[in-house]
């Protein structure tokens, strides 16, 4: 599908590196994505871990649900863009 993407647009004008790297950018993406991520911040006094779920549709709609540790498990933030 990128090679595609990237062929159509050879035969239009010559794309700026801004629209090469959006059009990388949606090929890798898709409509929907879920993701299990894991944080881990260290500092000279300070360490911490935290494992969060993920779910997105395109770039407009997130949803993470924070997984660990604990203490914060359950805690949900939401992004909807206008």
């Amino acid at each position: 599908m990128m090679t595609l993407l990237l062929a159509a647009m050879a035969w239009a004008a010559d794309p700026t590196i801004e629209e090469l790297l959006l059009a990388t950018d949606d090929a890798g993406r898709g409509d929907q994505s879920v993701a299990v991520i894991q944080m881990h911040v260290k500092t000279d006094r300070y360490e911490r871990t935290m494992k969060m779920q993920a779910w997105a549709k395109g770039t407009e709609r997130t949803l993470v649900r924070i997984l660990e540790p604990a203490k914060d498990a359950g805690v949900t933030t939401l992004k909807v863009d206008d």
